[in-house]
């Protein structure tokens, strides 16, 4: 017995980045310009 559907994995839930637009996961802090949650968690340099 083939219990190959049992181990499929889940596609990531992206969103968008309220301060850039980039898409980032859900519930982490965006990589391009370190906000989460309206704010700045990782100070970016410009």
């Amino acid at each position: 017995k083939r219990r190959s559907q049992v181990w499929k994995l889940s596609a990531p839930s992206f969103s968008r980045c309220k301060q850039c637009g980039e898409l980032k996961l859900a519930h982490r802090v965006c990589g391009n310009c370190g906000y989460y949650n309206d704010k700045v968690v990782i100070a970016k340099e410009a």
